[in-house]
């Protein structure tokens, strides 16, 4: 019975140190980890161009794209956990998601008045500058969101100084300022350019086809309402009026092998207007006997002489003057239109078949002013 009993305790004792065994080789998590947590199951996007940190106490690391959209969100401690689920960042831009972020940790008690705020770009694959724009663009973030909050934070910035992505970085800016110092030398080894001016004109100064200009336009020269250079009119030009000028308006011209010598004159008396015309035939057609004595009453034109036997007169019933133009009316209705080219200068425009004692006239015929 004894031995019995021995076995018995024997066997109860095995069944113990076996029990303990399996208690002592049991894993067991270390202290303030949970299984299953955050950091275990995050899993980085596989491309990214860099990590911004944001730190309140929450604290956030968003994985960026090139265009600065939000790929992934990771929260770094049981403060960030606690607000991952009411922040919405899926293709947000970081600016969005960080006012989200600093809105809901105000919400929550994180945030109050004189917080600080840290940000930090803990990788990336840009360089310096572009890091400091995205870093920029977050704190100015932080600040409009806090300022709608009415609350006032600090922003503290940070970038990486000696990982691998600064290094790359780094010669990546390197590597542009040797290509843009390259460049400067071989633009500097191209011949200078030579400016080549063209001659300064009334409106416009010397101008080098490479868009480059020297001095000021010469600006228009005018003499009797026209530019002496360009020939452009004066727009402040006004020519004494034909009634107010004393002498003659004088024409020569051919009409049926017959010279045409007219006149407009003004009286003195009344300021009224006066044609006459004299008819001269030529000399050489005249009988030889009759030559000699027509000498003291020819005149020459186009080197020839013509002898004015004929003539005839006639006043005219209006004049008008608008501007440049001159319009006369002989007693019969008929208009004869002219335009001021000069101020001794009137070229006819249009006139009427039957036009007072002048025949033959046509338009760009010119009368020419004579003083008395």
């Amino acid at each position: 019975m004894k031995r019995i009993r021995l076995i018995c305790l024997a066997l109860c004792l095995a069944l113990l140190l076996a029990a303990g065994g399996a208690a002592c080789g049991k894993k067991t998590d270390p202290p303030g980890t949970e299984s299953g947590s955050a950091e275990e199951s995050f899993e980085k996007p596989e491309q990214y161009d860099s990590v911004l940190v944001i730190t309140i106490n929450p604290q956030f690391r968003l994985y960026l794209d090139e265009n600065g959209k939000v790929l992934e969100l990771e929260a770094m401690n049981e403060d960030a956990e606690s607000m991952k689920d009411s922040i919405d960042f899926e293709n947000q831009s970081y600016e969005t998601v960080i006012e989200t972020i600093v809105t809901s940790a105000y919400q929550k008690g994180f945030v109050k008045e004189n917080a600080t705020i840290k940000l930090e770009i803990a990788e990336s694959s840009g360089t310096g500058t572009a890091q400091a724009e995205i870093l920029a663009q977050a704190e100015k973030k932080v600040t409009d969101t806090a300022d709608g909050l009415n609350i006032t934070v600090n922003v503290e910035e940070s970038r990486p100084d000696n990982d691998s992505d600064s290094t790359e970085s780094r010669d990546e800016e390197s590597q542009e300022s040797s290509e843009t110092e390259s460049q400067v030398e071989e633009e500097s080894s191209e011949p200078e350019h030579v400016h080549s001016f063209s001659a300064a004109t009334c409106t416009q100064p010397k101008k080098c086809a490479c868009g480059a200009v020297e001095g000021k336009a010469l600006g228009h020269d005018y003499k009797n309402g026209v530019c002496t250079r360009c020939k452009a009119a004066d727009p402040n030009f006004s020519y004494t009026s034909v009634l107010e000028k004393r002498g003659s308006w004088k024409i020569d011209y051919i009409y049926k092998n017959d010279l045409y010598s007219g006149e407009i004159s003004v009286c003195n008396s009344n300021g009224s207007l006066q044609m006459s015309v004299g008819i001269g035939v030529l000399l050489s057609g005249l009988p030889e006997e009759m030559q000699e004595d027509a000498k003291p009453y020819c005149v020459i034109y186009n080197n020839q002489e013509y002898y004015i036997g004929m003539g005839d007169g006639s006043s005219l019933s209006d004049v008008k003057e608008e501007e440049k133009t001159v319009t006369l009316t002989d007693q019969s209705g008929n208009e004869l239109v002219l335009t001021r080219t000069g101020e001794k200068k009137l070229e006819v425009v249009s006139v009427s078949e039957d036009f007072a004692v002048l025949k033959g006239l046509s338009k760009g015929m010119v009368f020419t002013f004579e003083a008395e």
